[in-house]
């Protein structure tokens, strides 16, 4: 936006932010696919800073996408894993899941299953690693490479979080500028990506962990976990 004048007074620049908001949320309400939008006072949370409602319609967009791989990759690689064990583990939900992702079509309740069908995969995978006497060398082989694959997809999750951060924060101020009638349908559009905001921190520290304590295991049954390793510790080191 170009100011006329070098100086714009408190209260005018007040009245251009809410006028700015109000335009992005009439588009949203027209636009399910969010096609354009005006200026809006969007994209820092407490910052202040006015973003392209384009841009954050790309990066919520975008953040969307990257969350479905990362969380496919995770579920794709603990399947794999209670195959190799021959654990009895809740493949089935993770397949269903797997779908719905590919799917393409993220929900706040899809984001929420996520987080803790994976919690309890490898809840289930570590227990079955413990509880497996002796493996094969082609069970060592596979559980080996499945390590990898979780490690990895770790990796791809951890990496998010501080782009779901800030694509949340600005939902949030849409949503927070909402009138009551346009508040529900917006909640709806942008649940998704609110849901990857909230739950990302634990869920990716939850993974990391989980995965942490399986190289361990698999270490001591005699599992080449060295790739593993590399990647949890890469993921570790995001911040949120």
């Amino acid at each position: 936006i170009e100011h006329p004048t070098p100086c714009i007074r408190k209260g005018s620049l007040k009245m251009l932010r809410r006028n700015l908001v109000a335009g992005a949320i009439t588009a949203l309400m027209v636009s399910p696919a969010f096609a354009f939008l005006d200026k809006v006072g969007l994209g820092g949370g407490n910052s202040g800073k006015a973003v392209d409602a384009d841009s954050f319609n790309k990066s919520r967009t975008d953040l969307e996408k990257k969350y479905i791989l990362a969380a496919a990759a995770v579920l794709a690689s603990q399947i794999d894993l209670a195959q190799a064990l021959n654990v009895k583990a809740d493949i089935a939900q993770a397949e269903e899941l797997n779908k719905v992702l590919k799917g393409g079509n993220l929900s706040s309740d899809t984001v929420e299953k996520v987080s803790s069908t994976s919690k309890t995969l490898n809840e289930q995978l570590k227990k079955g690693m413990e509880e497996t006497d002796k493996l094969s060398a082609k069970q060592k082989k596979l559980v080996g490479s499945g390590l990898v694959k979780y490690a990895a997809g770790v990796a791809m999750t951890a990496a998010l979080g501080i782009e779901a951060k800030h694509v949340a924060e600005s939902a949030t101020d849409v949503l927070k500028s909402a009138n009551p009638i346009s508040k529900v349908k917006l909640a709806s559009e942008l649940g998704a990506c609110l849901a990857i905001g909230k739950e990302l921190p634990s869920h990716a520290k939850n993974l990391v962990t989980g995965g942490n304590q399986m190289v361990q295991i698999a270490t001591k049954k005699g599992v080449s976990t060295k790739g593993a390793k590399k990647k949890l510790a890469e993921a570790a080191n995001f911040d949120f």
